[in-house]
């Protein structure tokens, strides 16, 4: 019968620890036994903090891709070279779209952009930034005004 004294209580954190007797743990418990049992309820009243933070240290970081990009030399009329440079962040593979049917995935491309109408044409340019180890992936879109030839 284990002999306890319920008068007589630790508490640490959250946890709470009933004291056993003198009586139980000298006539009933081993050397060995005693230091498993110490050691049980040292790591319950530490919280095993130790191994928690070796834990944290070892683990990443989730962040997500952030397309973003400028761009510049749309100043001038039909057909225009347009520059852009990516901005991304926490991405390794990109997408772009020029909204007039071609595509690339260069990291900083330039596009030929025409506007054959006589007023200003606006063309939606997409960005899609991924990073292929989560393929976790974020698009941003801007549009591109050209302005048209000069006849």
């Amino acid at each position: 019968m284990v002999n306890v004294n319920p008068d007589k209580w630790k508490y640490a954190g959250y946890f709470a620890v009933k004291e056993l007797s003198t009586n139980f743990v000298t006539k009933n418990m081993k050397a060995d036994n005693l230091l498993i049992l110490l050691s049980v309820v040292i790591m319950i009243l530490t919280g095993c903090t130790k191994a928690d933070e070796a834990d944290r240290a070892n683990v990443g970081t989730l962040t997500y891709p952030i397309a973003s990009f400028s761009y510049s030399g749309n100043e001038q009329p039909s057909p225009v070279v347009v520059s852009f440079t990516n901005t991304s962040q926490y991405a390794n593979a990109y997408r772009w779209n020029f909204g007039d049917g071609i595509t690339s995935t260069e990291i900083n491309p330039s596009h030929k952009f025409i506007n054959s109408t006589p007023d200003p044409k606006n063309f939606l340019v997409v960005l899609t930034a991924t990073d292929t180890t989560t393929m976790l992936s974020n698009t941003r879109s801007q549009a591109v005004r050209i302005l048209p030839s000069k006849k």
